[in-house]
């Protein structure tokens, strides 16, 4: 059989299409959906015969369908998930270090059902506190006529209309449940067809194939999850009227904080070699939602069946004792994070690694940093949703205010001002930000005569800067979460003064509003779908190890069709792959890389472009593409088999191990390849920036070099 060579593309974010990654007219094959291998529909006749270029289409998992536009709503869940994956990682071989991660990790996974358990309360607070209970209330001043059907619905009864007004947050429950099942049966049980696992490669945790199968944790802590969300909305719908259930519905919760800390609830194995308790804790979890769901049925059908007396209390008793407990163990669970956190940075540090270009995101701390961002956007929505349905059912009012009105709960008075901060800590850093580029242009003045040349070198060192985005908006949230614990310890009896809550509340309002909204105009546009779409291509690419119900990881379905393709490619010994990964697709293909056959891999080039490989992903994520990590990497593709482009106008790519300057040496030519941008003697003087890396004759000059056959006796560096 003839030797042949494949060019395999794999494009970026924002739902490329086979078009602009090829080029020519395309032919879909025979395969299902759109996810796939794309080949051009007639061949390059400048090309020889034994070549082929193929693109790998992965887009539409993350901006296809219009339903994903609604994922927006479960941003902060996506933060949580992510925030797991920063950890660095500390040498393990001590016993401190291993204990200290595996109380990070359950940390992380308990903040996760906390957030779970608000988003819940937060429904609980709309539906049942203000539209059920205290809209119904003589004093209420609801000017809805919805209240007056929602009372004969009831049949003038408090505890059925309250039972008919927790079908909201538990209709949304169960939504979550069905999505995060359907994505479950996609893409997390999708699992490499043999075990190829090798465990013993410390520097490379992203090699170990039992990460990307997650069909039975992501399972289990779907199930928990639900469950403790049914035992919060029958707590809430059982503490005005029927104190008995109080007991098992606190029990269901006690169990599943329990079950969410254990490790083997989250641990994964290799495909085809998880043990055979495995499947009994599956059992357990599943038990303990049916639990919690057949407890929240019984409580309801107690409240349809009951009669009980109206309200006699400003607020539905019993809500806010649980937005207080809920508070003080997510607190206490980021505060076992924080820790950790900083012990396995400190260890790390010391360790004797290469350092990397660009550095640590915040030394290494960025997994807290995101969870208190993941908490203050779930209660910014929370606070502006309670804040938008009081003004719609009545006047919103406080706890101890004479006048009556729909009361919210003290820390949300005292959160809202949250919203002024967030929008003051916004134009700092946009001041600071506009500083800095008039810094940086006016370094380059002497260098670089261009105007234009000089916009986008300074624009595209802003992705640098995130640092500062970072530590603005961790203030703000941790201010927010500072007042409410102070305000949960002291209790005043007053609101903030001055025009503080007001300005705060309609920043809030509009926050929720807007995000509803953008999610909605997203469904029906497609170009406004794909754009948000850009944010899941990059949050959803790591699997869900701590919040089961965030959007699904595409990377488990991808990764594992892609090794398996290109192990097809190069079966025969004189076979030849170029993996040609461009922004969040050569991250893609390092993985695959990774991953791939040890045997076969020598017959394997890497090509990346436009990577954020080490100016993103290296500082956010160090335990998996910290320069350990990128180091095993060059070992693995030796001998100038990886080879990486970048240009300094790129906002978003840069070089694997140098840092770039308009002043520094491009770097070892084997590797790192500095581009021209504009190219030299374009009379146009166009700038490409982040993209058409496959027009640069660098691409061109790297892929005539490797894609040609090899005979059998050709060493490793081909």
């Amino acid at each position: 059989m003839s030797a042949k060579a494949t060019e395999l593309r794999i494009h970026g974010v924002a739902g490329a299409s086979p078009e602009s990654v090829l080029f020519p007219d395309q032919v879909r094959p025979p395969r299902e959906g759109v996810v796939g291998i794309y080949t051009p529909a007639r061949p390059d006749p400048a090309e020889p015969p034994f070549f082929r270029r193929e693109a790998y289409v992965w887009g539409t998992l993350t901006s296809g369908s219009p339903f994903r536009a609604l994922w927006l709503l479960l941003l902060p869940f996506a933060l949580a998930n992510i925030a797991f994956y920063m950890t660095p990682r500390a040498d393990q071989t001590g016993r401190p270090a291993k204990t200290v991660r595996l109380v990070v990790e359950a940390g992380h996974r308990l903040f996760a059902l906390c957030l779970t358990g608000a988003v819940v309360l937060a429904l609980v607070g709309v539906s049942m506190d203000v539209v059920g209970w205290q809209s119904a209330r003589p004093d209420g001043g609801s000017t809805l006529t919805v209240i007056d059907w929602l009372m004969r619905a009831g049949s003038g009864d408090h505890a059925q209309r309250i039972a008919l007004a927790s079908l909201v947050p538990a209709l949304a429950l169960v939504v979550m449940w069905l999505i995060a099942q359907v994505t479950w049966r996609r893409t997390d049980r999708c699992s490499f067809e043999r075990d190829k696992s090798r465990d013993d490669t410390d520097a490379l945790p992203l090699a170990r194939r039992r990460m990307w199968n997650g069909g039975h944790p992501v399972g289990r802590l779907r199930s928990i999850h639900v469950a403790a969300g049914f035992a919060l909305i029958a707590l809430a719908l059982a503490a005005p009227f029927f104190p008995e259930f109080r007991v098992a519905a606190l029990a269901v919760l006690v169990v599943a904080v329990v079950l969410t800390c254990v490790p083997h609830v989250a641990t994964r194995y290799a495909p085809n070699a998880e043990p055979s308790w495995s499947r009994v804790l599956n059992l357990f979890c599943l038990a303990l939602l049916l639990l919690g769901l057949a407890l929240y049925v019984v409580v309801f059908a107690a409240a349809l069946t009951a009669e009980r007396p109206g309200p006699g209390a400003s607020g539905l008793p019993g809500f806010p004792h649980l937005l207080v407990w809920l508070f003080g163990v997510q607190m206490a669970a980021l505060t076992a994070v924080a820790a950790g956190t900083f012990f396995l940075a400190r260890r790390a540090a010391r360790e004797n690694e290469p350092a990397l270009a660009y550095g640590r995101v915040l030394g290494g701390f960025g997994g807290p940093v995101v969870l208190m961002l993941s908490w203050a956007l779930a209660k910014a929505f929370s606070v502006g949703l309670a804040f938008t349905v009081a003004e719609v059912m009545g006047t919103p009012s406080y706890p101890g205010a004479a006048g009556g009105g729909i009361v919210l709960p003290m820390p949300y008075w005292w959160a809202a001002p949250a919203g002024l901060l967030a929008l003051a800590a916004v134009a700092a850093v946009t001041v600071l930000l506009a500083l800095r580029c008039r810094r940086v242009s006016a370094g380059l003045r002497d260098g670089v005569a261009d105007p234009r040349d000089r916009r986008a070198l300074t624009a595209a060192t802003l992705t640098d800067s995130v640092d500062t985005v970072l530590v603005a908006l961790a203030a703000v949230a941790f201010a927010a979460a500072a007042t409410i614990g102070v305000v949960l310890a002291i209790g005043p009896t007053t609101v903030p003064p001055g025009p503080l809550v007001p300005v705060g509340v309609f920043l809030l309002i509009v926050f929720a509003v807007v995000l509803v909204l953008l999610g909605w105009r997203a469904y029906g546009n497609a170009t406004l779908r794909r754009t948000v779409g850009v944010l899941w291509d990059v949050t959803t690419f790591w699997p869900r190890a701590s919040h089961p119900l965030a959007p699904p990881c595409y990377a488990e379905r991808v990764v594992p069709e892609l090794v398996t393709y290109v192990e097809q490619l190069v079966a025969g010994p004189d076979d030849r792959v170029v993996i040609s990964g461009h922004s969040q697709g050569s991250v893609i293909a390092t993985v695959v890389v990774m991953q791939l056959d040890p045997a076969r891999r020598p017959r394997v080039r890497l090509l990346t472009h436009g990577s954020p490989l080490c100016r993103l992903y290296a500082r956010f994520f160090p335990g998996y593409f910290g320069p350990a990590a990128l180091g095993a990497l060059r070992d693995l593709m030796p001998n100038g088999r990886w080879s990486n482009l970048y240009r300094l106008t790129d906002p978003i790519g840069g070089p694997v191990l140098h840092r770039p300057g308009p002043g520094a040496p491009p770097g070892p030519e084997d590797l790192d390849q500095r581009l021209d941008d504009p190219v030299r003697g374009d009379a146009d003087r166009v700038l490409r920036r982040h993209s058409d890396y496959y027009l640069d004759d660098a691409y061109a000059a790297a892929l005539g070099r490797w894609a040609h056959p090899v005979t059998s006796s050709a060493g490793p560096g081909g």
